[in-house]
């Protein structure tokens, strides 16, 4: 645990806006449940494959800050979000009459309705300093690749995401342990993945490392609190950003970011290409609503992941 070299890692969400707040609490409550609500009006197989990937990542992350506000001031995440009776777990949700816990999004619905993409994580907020971040705006179906891409390099060249401890070990996240999952032969599966993202010297010491360590984390929450951060304005009262929320300060290893007349770096850009030619090279389908019927239960999920932290 490096809490110490993290501080100042990834962006801030204003969680000091709702203390003793109630129409601010309000707004995330309504917030959550339009989205909630959306498949009742609208069947989400008529929404395209990305649209409906856009919609889970952004239900998810909403339900998530919904959570933490309710135990806010509460500086560390842990017990919340670990474990089987953490809030991850629990059926808080209802779409179309199924009740679904965020792990039944993040290991089921997200999991095998998008080829096991370990890029599906990284728009997973968790609320900590040791995750992904969370965006000004929430995530569209034209810009959803483009966005977990963004945030895959962003984390993976981040310290909180990866750093060379020695010539045979080469640190990374928690955050893959608890994902394991998606990485079936984790060792193999997870160099190939981060190679993938991983710029500078780090690709190099990974491809000589003959062990990852996943020990890198910082459950602290990524409020405001104690730091000299820009607050930002007010809360934005709609299902589109909470932008007023959101603070920057991202201080990944990436020295080289977008031009002034692009959203995305040049970096992003190529592997959203790639991504779009091999969507294109594969069979299409759309994500039905009865398709919810199989999530698997809580314990389920935690088995996966306990079972697949378990890996060397």
């Amino acid at each position: 645990n490096r809490s110490s070299d993290l501080a100042n890692e990834g962006n801030r969400f204003y969680y000091e806006v709702f203390v003793n707040n109630t129409e601010n609490q309000q707004t995330i409550a309504k917030i959550q449940s339009r989205l909630e609500n959306i498949p009742k009006a609208i069947p989400l197989e008529k929404f395209s494959r990305d649209e409906q990937l856009a919609y889970w990542l952004n239900l998810y992350n909403i339900t998530i800050v919904k959570e933490i506000v309710a135990v806010y001031p509460e500086r560390k995440l842990e017990d919340l979000l670990v474990g089987k009776d953490s809030i991850l777990s629990k059926k808080v949700l209802m779409v179309a009459g199924v009740p679904l816990s965020l792990n039944d999004i993040q290991f089921t619905i997200l999991k095998q309705n998008y080829d096991n993409s370990p890029l599906v994580i990284y728009g997973l907020y968790q609320g900590m300093i040791g995750g992904p971040n969370i965006r000004k705006s929430a995530y569209t179906g034209k810009y959803v690749y483009a966005d977990l891409i963004d945030n895959a390099m962003e984390f993976i060249n981040s310290n909180r995401g990866t750093d060379s401890k020695n010539a045979k070990t080469f640190r990374v996240s928690s955050l893959y342990e608890r994902n394991a999952v998606f990485f079936p032969d984790f060792n193999a599966d997870l160099t190939e993945h981060l190679l993938t993202y991983l710029e500078g010297k780090e690709a190099d010491e990974l491809k000589a490392a003959s062990k990852i360590k996943p020990d890198i984390n910082d459950w602290t929450i990524t409020d405001l609190y104690g730091s000299s951060r820009d607050l930002g304005g007010a809360l934005a009262n709609n299902s589109a950003a909470l932008d007023g929320a959101v603070s920057g300060g991202n201080s990944s290893r990436l020295t080289a970011r977008s031009a002034v007349t692009s959203k995305y770096s040049p970096a992003v850009l190529q592997k959203l290409n790639e991504i779009n030619k091999k969507k294109e090279d594969q069979k299409t389908g759309s994500v039905t609503i009865e398709e919810l019927g199989q999530v698997a239960d809580e314990a389920e999920a935690t088995d996966k992941v306990d079972s697949g932290s378990k890996q060397p």
